[in-house]
């Protein structure tokens, strides 16, 4: 699910909702015709009418494969490319697919607005019926996408959200799927999309593997704390560049008196001066401080930034870094400036609560204590039953109570 392409008939919007989807996700923006232009260096009405339509076919095949290979993008494809059964086959392996749809009125009427580009469809008689049997012809081969969005009456900005929502739903069925998901604990679902959150042992070596999953493969910004980043810092920086991120880091002062607006300015300066742009992203690595301020910064800085949260101490890992809230702290009292700020992914390994103090761990059970005697009864009975393998980390107890309380 490397890759989401866009297919659909001439008119349905792809071009504009997959810059609007690849800007909602950080991703890249290819438009298949528009490579074909760059690189014939002529319009693709000049293609077909100079070379014909076999060479136009040949250049929009080579445009597609190379698109596909480079993940993770959006890819817009022409009205046609779908209709060819190898195009389709690499189509389908190389992510998801979404088929824009709408009446032929709509069509003609976003046809005849777009004056940038001349539309053969429109000349000569009856473009009604032309475009009615184009549509029914490539019918069958739209029906094989994995998802259709069907445009008519609305915006652009509402059409990439349906698509990057169906992105979402897709990638969480295929890890559902997927035997080797079996960290997944829950997902998050909002307005801004999914977070699924992973809990289990070791997971932090495999963290630029999970982000590039989640979409981020961009530039990677690491805050973290002083203490934590002796432990874990450099361990999430290597896993990050294994997966060929570049990861720039920040260390801030451990404690409570590092969630300032004044640390937050410490972060945004860090952040301009490395032109961290809206389709990087920043990783939080600590407790409930550095994800509380990690989080708002980046809900902050360029109008809002993707971010990972990795909790390492227990209370965040049940509680603090599930749900997008981040927030700092005023003279005048605890998290009064914030916003709610979802993550892309959050990612707990319990391999990292082996360095916590026991009152640390015992704040975190507390939560977690809780939270079976608000909802779950065999939970808080796992607890009486198994003290003692509970508070020494045993797997795959802790583990499975750590995901349970999460979820």
């Amino acid at each position: 699910m490397a890759n989401i392409i866009l297919t659909g008939f001439s008119g349905t919007g792809k071009s504009a909702v997959g810059r609007a989807a690849a800007a909602l996700l950080g991703w890249s923006f290819v438009d298949v015709d528009a490579e074909v232009v760059r690189r014939t260096g002529q319009p693709v009405s000049s293609v077909f009418a100079d070379e014909g339509e076999a060479a136009f076919r040949r250049l929009e095949a080579e445009a597609l494969s190379e698109a596909c290979s480079r993940g993770p993008a959006v890819i817009a494809t022409g009205g046609g490319a779908i209709a060819d059964a190898t195009n389709r086959e690499l189509m389908l392996r190389s992510g998801v697919v979404v088929c824009l749809e709408a009446r032929t009125d709509t069509i003609l009427e976003r046809l005849a607005a777009d004056r940038a580009e001349v539309r053969p469809l429109l000349h000569g008689p009856s473009p009604r019926d032309r475009i009615e049997a184009m549509k029914a012809e490539r019918q069958p081969a739209y029906a094989l996408s994995h998802w259709t969005v069907h445009t008519d009456g609305l915006r652009v900005e509402e059409v990439a959200r349906e698509v990057v929502r169906a992105w979402d739903l897709l990638r969480l069925r295929a890890a559902d799927d997927d035997p080797s998901d079996n960290a997944l604990a829950a997902v998050v679902h909002s307005s801004a999309g999914a977070c699924p959150i992973y809990v289990g042992w070791g997971l932090l070596d495999e963290l630029g593997q999970w982000c590039r999953r989640a979409g981020l493969s961009t530039t990677a910004y690491l805050v973290s704390d002083e203490t934590v980043f002796r432990h874990y810092g450099r361990r999430a920086q290597a896993a990050l560049e294994a997966a060929d991120i570049p990861t720039h880091t920040l260390t801030l002062p451990a404690g409570e008196t590092s969630k300032t607006l004044e640390m937050a300015g410490v972060c945004y300066g860090w952040l301009a001066e490395r032109r961290a742009g809206r389709r990087h992203f920043i990783v939080a690595v600590g407790g409930g401080v550095i994800g509380d301020l990690a989080g708002f910064v980046a809900a902050t800085f360029n109008r809002g930034m993707p971010f990972v949260q990795v909790p390492t101490s227990l209370a965040a890992m049940v509680d603090a870094s599930i749900g997008g809230k981040t927030a700092v702290d005023l003279p005048q009292g605890k998290n009064l400036v914030g916003a709610f700020h979802q993550p892309r992914l959050t990612l707990a390994d319990l391999q990292t609560l082996t360095t916590l103090s026991q009152r640390e761990m015992a704040a975190g059970w507390a939560e977690a204590i809780k939270h079976g005697l608000i909802l779950d009864a065999e939970l808080l009975q796992t607890f009486e039953e198994h003290a003692e393998a509970v508070q020494a980390l045993e797997a795959p107890l802790a583990t499975d109570i750590v995901r349970r309380s999460t979820a």
